[in-house]
């Protein structure tokens, strides 16, 4: 499961059986830089597996690859 964390500035990953997610991006606290999130409002993925986001405050569709386990 991933959650855009909007407040958090931060998109966090959950696997199956786990009791707490990763942070995948935004570790560095909001900004607009690349590894960064200003209010991320939403996320979605194409077929290769990239991640989209809506970064609200930044006014900007950001694209992050994600590895598959």
């Amino acid at each position: 499961i991933y959650v855009a964390d909007y407040y958090n500035n931060r998109i966090i990953r959950w696997f199956d059986g786990k009791f707490a997610g990763d942070v995948i991006i935004g570790q560095d606290g909001p900004g607009n830089e690349a590894t960064q999130l200003h209010g991320p409002m939403d996320l979605a993925f194409d077929q290769q597996g990239n991640l989209y986001v809506i970064d609200h405050i930044n006014n900007r569709l950001q694209k992050y690859p994600i590895e598959k386990y």
